[in-house]
């Protein structure tokens, strides 16, 4: 049930919360939540809290997200409306946020990406559904019910922070300056200077999915290989161009590359090593995988530095 960039959701303001519909219900899929991976692998008890939080996120504004007047809500007040202890409390969440099942923003706000992707959904369908009014009453009426949520997996950027990455496409000029308001820009593409899909063949767009297994990058970039390292990748190993394709869609930046570097090459212990351990898995869970790193590095109360030598995750 676990679904980090969309939209960010604007701050509540009173006359919002006014206006806000309260909602009796959200979308529950069970297969989603007996498929999800992440989920499984909690206990029975991690898993009970963890629809507890979703059902008090529900209640709360921006919409997913455990909050109380627009501010974080402390980690003692989750206790207290799911009814733990705080040790146990921390227990299980602990053991959720490992699992990559719900994320933590930077200012510690807790929150469900699939939550917040299924009421971004229902907003533009709203919106959209506004425009059947032309079909009469009910095109306007039933439009304006925003529909089902689709069924799709993934992870979504939570609204905090509110940084923006690029679409994408090919890179601009070298020349192109970065507003001195970007604090958390990409990477420079590829870490050469040539485009974010200056790895990827001519055509890729029109190879079919399943006729990409067995394809290469054209090259690995300084980027590549510093990530590969992480996995004791040979800097020679081309990438598989499924791989490539997903680096340029994510576009890191430069803060996210240097923590998930500190994460992927530090010694931790293997009863507490949830790294996962390919590339392709990483790319593919990248949110995830900064949200555990985020708590990792909060739990060392360290700076990030760069590491000598490197101590991919335990086999």
């Amino acid at each position: 049930m676990t679904t980090t960039h969309e939209p960010t959701a604007p701050a509540a303001t009173s006359k919002d919360k006014d206006k806000s519909p309260k909602r009796p219900a959200f979308q529950f899929y069970p297969a989603d939540w007996r498929k999800d991976a992440a989920l499984q692998s909690c206990s029975v008890a991690a898993r009970g809290l963890w629809i507890e939080m979703m059902c008090i996120a529900h209640e709360c504004l921006p919409y997913g997200h455990l909050t109380v007047n627009g501010k974080p809500m402390a980690r003692t007040q989750i206790a207290r409306l799911t009814g733990m202890g705080e040790a146990t409390f921390k227990r299980l969440l602990g053991e959720l946020i490992q699992a990559g099942v719900c994320s933590v923003a930077e200012d510690g706000t807790i929150f469900s990406r699939r939550m917040v992707r299924d009421e971004t959904l229902r907003a533009k369908r709203v919106e959209g559904g506004q425009a059947g009014g032309v079909h009469g009453p009910k095109g306007k009426e039933h439009g304006s019910k925003g529909g089902r949520p689709a069924q799709s997996r993934g992870d979504l950027n939570p609204p905090f922070p509110t940084e923006k990455y690029p679409p994408l496409k090919p890179s601009p000029s070298s020349s192109t300056s970065t507003s001195s308001s970007d604090k958390n820009p990409p990477c420079p593409p590829m870490g050469d200077g040539h485009g974010w899909l200056s790895i990827l063949p001519d055509g890729w767009q029109s190879i079919p999915r399943d006729e990409r297994r067995g394809l290469r990058v054209l090259r690995n970039s300084p980027l590549m290989e510093r990530i590969g390292r992480w996995f004791d990748r040979p800097a020679d190993s081309r990438w598989a161009l499924a791989e490539g394709i997903a680096l340029a869609a994510l576009q890191p930046a430069v803060a996210e590359v240097d923590l998930l570097e500190n994460y992927y090459l530090a010694r931790i212990s293997p009863d507490r090593d949830y790294r996962r351990r390919d590339l392709g898995r990483l790319l593919a869970h990248w949110p995830a995988e900064l949200d555990r790193a985020r708590v990792w590095m909060a739990e060392l109360g360290g700076e990030i530095t760069n590491h000598p030598s490197s101590h991919p995750p335990s086999k």
